[in-house]
């Protein structure tokens, strides 16, 4: 009898961790810009007059994020937060499919303020955190190689994030609506990512840069 009510008791507070708490689902369009990643594909193309097909910047995206809120009676929320971006590039001339993949991650701290009254639904939000990203090159379809070994690139910084969102009540626990965001990390380490872009190392770009962005789409509220 006393293990029946120790286990009704901890499913009690599970259930009350699991109420008190609640969840973002963000997907979006992403527009971004690093100053020396640019002049990186820049460069290539300018040593590349014969290919009629620039090499497109790592500016147009996809964008995921996922936020973790502890659910509190006050406006201003605090919580987690974990966003996903994917980024590529192509150029397709004769004989040569030339392609960039960019992967971003960023691991925040978040908090959020939530209006009441005539403004219920929307919110500011703020996050700061760290960023990782991984780049890699394909020609024709294959990752590009040196002695065998795939060439990529891996960088970390810090990544600052700044978002709103109005949210339209699907019912009692769901909500749906637009958000508008703009991220910028203003020092991005990554020493090896001229030689993807480019094939140099310290030519055209230093092995760091700032970052900036923009993204509009939708949430998802879970509460």
């Amino acid at each position: 009898m006393k293990r029946i009510f120790s286990l009704i008791f901890l499913v009690s507070i599970i259930q009350e961790k699991i109420q008190a708490q609640s969840y973002q689902l963000d997907f979006s369009y992403q527009y971004m810009a690093a100053k020396q990643w640019d002049l990186a594909v820049q460069s290539y193309n300018f040593s590349r007059p014969f290919n009629e097909q620039k090499q497109a910047l790592l500016a147009h995206g996809i964008s995921s994020n996922f936020s973790y809120l502890f659910k509190n009676n006050r406006k201003l929320k605090h919580g987690l937060s974990l966003s996903y971006s994917f980024t590529r590039s192509n150029a397709l001339n004769e004989n040569l499919d030339n392609s960039l993949h960019l992967n971003l991650m960023q691991l925040s701290y978040l908090l959020q303020y939530q209006f009441s009254g005539k403004t219920e639904g929307l919110d500011i939000s703020f996050q700061a955190g760290g960023m990782a990203s991984a780049l890699f090159r394909r020609v024709n379809g294959e990752p590009l190689l040196e002695d065998d070994t795939r060439i990529k690139a891996f960088g970390t910084g810090i990544g600052l994030k700044i978002s709103s969102a109005y949210s339209f009540s699907l019912s009692e626990k769901i909500g749906l609506g637009p958000f508008l965001a703009f991220g910028y990390s203003p020092f991005f380490f990554s020493p090896n990512t001229e030689a993807v872009l480019n094939q140099t190392k310290g030519l055209s770009s230093k092995s760091y840069t700032q970052i900036a962005y923009g993204q509009l789409g939708v949430r998802l509220n879970f509460n």
